[in-house]
């Protein structure tokens, strides 16, 4: 479990690589250990990949727990669908061959951030008031252990 307050800063940009020129590249940086988390292309939910790449690493046990106590193996494989509704695993999740517990992100921030709250975190999105748009500028996540 994590301790005290953690910010993820949220950035995005553009690709200048000879091979991926023109790619989206979506990052959070944890700012209690520096480590980045980024994925880069398009066409599926790229910031609940990133999100979902931290809760994977620094929530590893509390995940691990929570899917291995809904009856999920190292067997198993990745669950989607009707799949995952029917044994009543989360959408993305998975136990790899090594044991590892992971979620795959791109389901959608969303289920990811409700994951991140089943684990025993609160998290709070980040916006600056920009334009016209009523949440502004979205600037990144703050996540605290929830209080008894």
């Amino acid at each position: 479990m994590i301790t005290g307050t953690r910010y993820l800063h949220y950035k995005r940009g553009t690709s200048r690589g000879y091979t991926t020129y023109g790619y989206t590249l979506i990052s959070l940086t944890d700012s209690e250990t520096g480590k980045k988390y980024r994925t880069n292309g398009g066409g599926y939910d790229m910031l609940g990949t990133v999100l979902a790449g931290w809760m994977s690493e620094t929530l590893q046990t509390e995940l691990k727990t929570y899917l291995t106590g809904l009856g999920m193996t190292n067997d198993d494989g990745v669950y989607s669908g009707k799949e995952a509704d029917a044994k009543g695993w989360p959408y993305g999740s998975y136990i790899n061959k090594s044991g590892k517990a992971g979620f795959d992100g791109a389901c959608g921030v969303n289920l990811v951030e409700s994951l991140i709250q089943t684990l025993g975190c609160d998290i709070k999105p980040l916006y600056e008031p920009k334009g016209r748009d009523p949440k502004g500028k979205f600037l990144g996540y703050l996540i605290s252990p929830k209080e008894a």
